[in-house]
């Protein structure tokens, strides 16, 4: 099993150029990241072995992202027949009519489609 990466992307304010300012981060602790994209105040991240997510990045953004139930989607390319079965090292997320592309280093080139699902409120 290849040994993991570690890393994290850093949301910066630009709204005054002369003081940037890092207000919020998206980490996910056990994976490194590689490749960032943004379209429609969804983010698309890959995390080598953590795979390709999606993230809500809209509203008000602060402290680290992972933590606040704003991943939308996580997809990790498993594939028995791979290089390295079963293991994925995902890079280059970009969505493209619907569906989001992107590489992984052991089986190739993916195409998946992020379905919305239906929340439900339970009320006691």
């Amino acid at each position: 099993m290849p040994s993991p990466n570690s890393g994290y992307i850093h949301i910066i304010d630009f709204t005054d150029p002369e003081h940037p300012e890092d207000v919020a981060r998206y980490h996910v602790e056990e994976f490194g990241t590689h490749n960032i994209w943004v379209e429609d105040d969804v983010l698309y991240q890959v995390y080598y072995e953590g795979g390709a997510r999606m993230v809500d990045v809209s509203g008000e953004l602060k402290g680290n992202l992972a933590n606040q139930g704003r991943e939308m989607a996580v997809f990790k390319a498993f594939d028995p027949l791979g290089y390295v079965p079963n293991s994925t090292v995902t890079w280059g997320a970009q969505p493209h009519k619907g569906y989001i592309f992107f590489s992984d280093l052991n089986s190739g080139l993916w195409a998946v489609k992020m379905q919305p699902t239906r929340r439900e409120t339970i009320i006691p």
